[in-house]
């Protein structure tokens, strides 16, 4: 019996859901997403919207992301590729979830099983696992957007081939139009994150000296 070796490379990724209240333009005034942070049992879902992408070369309705570039951590990817698939310039909020799936499946709206082979004639072979983090993430003003050129630089939209739309649904709404099991998966983690008031979060930067006196 031939022995098979299997390898897992990641394809590193990252994305979020963008939300905001309904009825209101200015999304970056977070006075109301705080308030409504403080009365987490009084929320309800349709509250909110929330920020889906239509992809042509796959035909579906996702979550904005898009994979890492070199050097590039997931928090940039996910504020980088959101902006380029949404066009709106957006602030990270507290992560939601992880996920995994074989490369090859991207885009797929099932997966078929009639291609398995006997483990006894596989070769050595490698599995591509793409990898996305997701975030809460929000919209940001014109001048905050300004103020963070020099480290994201402009957003530079994607292509009609690449997203041929965008539209802001409710959860329950989204969740109908979601066409991946995956991405519903993503909106039960938001939505938790949501009603336990999960709508703020802050950073805290530490500093390794390199050489102490």
């Amino acid at each position: 019996m031939n022995m098979s070796v299997v390898t897992t490379r990641y394809v590193e990724a990252a994305g979020g859901i963008i939300y905001r209240k309904r009825n209101t333009i200015d999304s970056s005034n977070t006075s109301d997403l705080k308030k409504t942070s403080n009365q987490a049992n009084m929320i309800s879902d349709d509250d909110f919207e929330l920020c889906l992408v239509y992809r042509p070369k796959y035909d579906d309705w996702s979550w904005p992301k898009g994979k890492n570039e070199d050097n590039e951590s997931h928090r940039h990817t996910a504020v980088r590729e959101v902006g380029e698939e949404t066009g709106y310039a957006v602030t990270l909020g507290p992560h939601i979830a992880q996920i995994e799936y074989p490369l090859e499946n991207e885009g797929k709206k099932s997966i078929s099983k009639s291609g398995a082979k006997n483990s006894s004639q596989n070769n050595n072979k490698t599995e591509v696992v793409k990898r996305i983090h997701y975030w809460m993430m929000r919209e940001i003003d014109e001048n905050a957007a300004m103020r963070r050129l020099p480290a994201f630089g402009p957003i530079k939209p994607a292509k009609p081939t690449e997203i041929g739309n965008v539209i802001w649904l409710t959860p329950s709404k989204a969740r109908k139009k979601l066409t991946h099991d995956s991405d519903r998966k993503v909106l039960d983690a938001f939505l938790e994150k949501l009603h336990d008031g999960q709508t703020e979060y802050k950073t805290l930067i530490l500093v390794r000296h390199g050489k102490a006196e």
